[in-house]
């Protein structure tokens, strides 16, 4: 009976090490590309402010919006994944803003990508009206209204915790996710809603503008023209858009699973996480900005010239 025992105690023992090394496994996985895609992101952002040539055009305002609400997200996803893995309670109030931002920067996503495409079917079908219509003012703005929209499911959130709950729940502590803002099932009904409506819009929004800069590339029929590039850049948007679609497929996977081992649930936990946060979002870069011939070439000057100012029509540091 002891020797049983002892045996079953050596084989339990040998399964948690074995868990506790795949958990490490996972979070230094995690860690190390979500420090060198963020590092490649702020080196993008930075070469944005430093060079006057990318903020007097809306398109790269656009795109380092992107870069910029991609950034914010995955900090605070990873940082909210590393609570949950390590079981740390949060004060709800610090938790309730950091679940509220990273919300609305979920949200941002797929009508940041609407307005990339607009703005791509203007400058293709428009081009004599492109600086008027597509200005950087407008643009700004278009982002404004971007963040607006975005706070809107979350913001319902806060809305209805503090309607319900007294002003001392704030003060509680908590493992912090989305489950701290949810006190009923028709906020889950109201989420399905804000989310089935919103990526219709998008998808009406970049449906359309491809098939116009088809028509527009048609007529050109050149392959290297501008609305063939344009073409292939709003293909890109609605990958982007899929990928982040896939996001919110993470309750009914989880939901699935729920009743499964903790360690298989921990597991498919980690695969949505790592699926649909930490590689979608970074993957703007690699997408857009290294398409991009002249970020590309100021990314390459940049990274091998410490940050030095870096002239437009440079080639060597």
């Amino acid at each position: 009976m002891n020797s049983s025992t002892g045996a079953n105690a050596t084989s339990l023992s040998a399964i948690s090490l074995i868990e506790h090394g795949t958990i490490q496994l996972q979070l230094a996985l995690i860690l190390g590309l979500s420090s060198f895609f963020l590092y490649i992101n702020m080196v993008m952002i930075l070469i944005f402010f430093k060079e006057p040539v990318y903020r007097d055009s809306s398109r790269y305002v656009l795109f380092i919006h992107m870069l910029f609400n991609d950034t914010l997200q995955s900090l605070i996803s990873v940082f909210l994944y590393f609570l949950v893995v390590f079981r740390i309670q949060f004060n709800i109030t610090l938790c309730t803003f950091f679940v509220h931002l990273g919300g609305n920067a979920a949200m941002n996503t797929p009508f940041n990508l609407a307005v990339m495409s607009l703005d791509r079917y203007i400058a293709i079908c428009f081009p004599l009206r492109y600086s008027e219509i597509s200005s950087v003012s407008r643009a700004y703005l278009a982002i404004g209204v971007t963040w607006l929209i975005g706070s809107v499911p979350s913001g319902s959130d806060i809305f209805i915790v503090l309607t319900k709950l007294p002003l001392s729940y704030f003060n509680q502590k908590a493992l912090c996710s989305r489950a701290v803002l949810i006190q009923n099932s028709d906020q889950q009904l109201k989420q399905a809603v804000f989310n089935g409506l919103y990526f219709t819009v998008v998808w009406i929004a970049i449906f359309y503008t491809y098939v116009q800069i088809v028509l527009q590339a048609r007529k050109v029929r050149a392959p290297g023209s501008q609305a063939s590039k344009a073409q292939k850049t709003v293909l890109l948007h609605s990958v982007q858009l899929l990928l982040s679609m896939a996001f919110f497929l993470n309750p009914l996977t989880e939901y699935i699973f729920q009743y499964t081992a903790p360690m298989v649930f921990a597991h498919v936990r980690y695969v949505n996480f790592f699926l649909t946060i930490v590689l979608p979002k970074f993957l703007s870069p690699l997408i857009y900005g290294l398409r991009d011939d002249n970020l590309k070439k100021h990314l390459r000057l940049y990274l091998k010239c410490n940050f030095n100012k870096v002239n437009p029509a440079a080639v060597h540091c």
